[in-house]
């Protein structure tokens, strides 16, 4: 996938991803988040480095242990 699309598919998969039941969100949503993190190009780790935020409110705070 090209850089320009990772670059605003992340954004848009996360807001998207409010109206998303949990499991749905992990299986999907931070499973494509976890892979982009991982990314060689750097504006693609940015991307993601920004929305940490973003993807952290939606995860249960038990749920640190599993990842």
């Amino acid at each position: 996938m090209l850089f320009k699309i990772k670059k605003y598919l992340l954004p848009a998969i996360i807001s998207a991803s409010k109206h998303l039941e949990y499991k749905s969100f992990v299986d999907k949503v931070y499973k494509e988040y976890s892979e982009f993190i991982g990314d060689e190009v750097w504006g693609v780790r940015k991307v993601c480095i920004e929305n940490t935020a973003d993807i952290i409110k939606n995860l249960k705070h038990t749920e640190h242990e599993k990842f």
